[in-house]
């Protein structure tokens, strides 16, 4: 009997930890991006800072970013050298899969996964392509010789693709995930439309404007698109070469790149933003401040740790939403596992490829 009764008490205890456990997890969003050859994926914490627990050098300059839910895998696109590769976030991202090679002539850019189906653009062909995950690829779409496919967002909900064109007409098409019922969503009021992102729940698109620096949202309802300006960046471009490009929606919340190259510059910086979907009113939030390299896509999901098992990171780094820049170059050493100085201050700033920016964004080479 004092068996049973130690037994009870035991098994209600276990019960009491694992579901406190349970209940203390909160998911997060994770995104991973592109810093030219530098892939990076990460999650926001707490206090709004970037934490990255994956930072790996690939072979060429990649263009595409996804997330695939089901196999937790990230996939980018080697636009230099068209390859598409994946990594497991199970596995910590320890380890690199090849998953297509196309060839340089390729230029890989966007990519999306849904239904285990991997699409991508490969620009030099203008085309836009299916594979299934057992790598076997086909084209839903070929464009003429006057198009430059750029952008392309998967609409899992409703079982349909898109993507950007920036060609001779730029516009934005969409058809079935087989390439089937192709559609024009428009083509005026475009220039240089960049990244894409659906947001199913509120039945609406985002496309990044590059020429007017503007992020344009679709609301759509029975296939019909009313177009109308989300909001205009007010990062000055007038002096580069490069705006706004990558747009991601995770929880009810837009986030969305910009890049640019500046006469003073040898490089270009991107930052990163986000803004509540639920406030159009609400203040557009710098997430990731000042990193050099070019982002392309971007791509965020809601993460639990509860379902991720992840391994030390080859690289940690946090990066605060809104650095404090050293007027001088700080004296004391760099501590090279995280990229990170601190000045006599105590004010710290970093990146994670070894490139150090002043306040005018001229270069400490370390």
């Amino acid at each position: 009997m004092h068996c049973r009764k130690f037994a009870s008490i035991f098994l209600c205890f276990m019960l009491f930890i694992v579901s406190s456990f349970q209940q203390s997890i909160t998911p997060t969003t994770d995104m991973a991006f592109s810093r030219d050859k530098i892939v990076t994926a990460g999650s926001f914490m707490p206090t709004g800072n970037f934490k990255a627990f994956w930072n790996t050098e690939m072979q060429g300059t990649v263009y595409g970013i996804a997330y695939d839910d089901v196999e937790k895998s990230v996939y980018v696109s080697d636009n230099t050298n068209g390859i598409i590769s994946k990594s497991s976030v199970r596995n910590g991202l320890a380890d690199v899969e090849k998953v297509l090679d196309l060839g340089g002539s390729a230029k890989l850019e966007s990519l999306a996964v849904v239904e285990q189906s991997l699409y991508f653009i490969a620009r030099g062909y203008n085309t836009v392509n299916k594979a299934n995950l057992n790598r076997s690829p086909s084209v839903i779409y070929r464009g003429s010789t006057n198009q430059k496919l750029r952008g392309l967002a998967a609409d899992p909900k409703n079982r349909q693709i898109y993507w950007t064109d920036w060609g001779e007409l730029p516009r934005i098409q969409r058809s079935e995930l087989d390439g089937s019922l192709l559609f024009t969503v428009a083509n005026s009021g475009l220039v240089y439309p960049n990244g894409i992102a659906v947001d199913s729940s509120n039945k609406a698109l985002y496309v990044a404007e590059g020429k007017y620096n503007q992020i344009i949202k679709y609301s759509y309802s029975s296939g019909s698109y009313v177009r109308s300006v989300f909001l205009e960046n007010d990062v000055d471009i007038s002096n580069s070469v490069f705006g706004v490009y990558g747009v991601t929606v995770v929880d009810n919340h837009l986030y969305w790149s910009t890049s640019a190259k500046y006469a003073f510059s040898p490089t270009y910086i991107t930052n990163i933003y986000k803004v509540n979907l639920n406030n159009t009113t609400a203040e557009r939030i710098p997430v990731i401040q000042t990193m050099v390299g070019r982002t392309r896509q971007l791509y965020g999901w809601m993460n639990n740790r509860y379902d991720s098992v992840r391994s030390t990171p080859q690289s940690v780094s946090e990066i605060s939403p809104t650095p404090t820049f050293p007027g001088s170059r700080p004296t004391q050493s760099q501590d090279t596992t995280s990229h990170k100085y601190t000045t006599p201050t105590g004010n710290q700033w970093h990146t994670t490829n070894g490139t150090w920016m002043t306040r005018n964004h001229t270069e400490w080479q370390t």
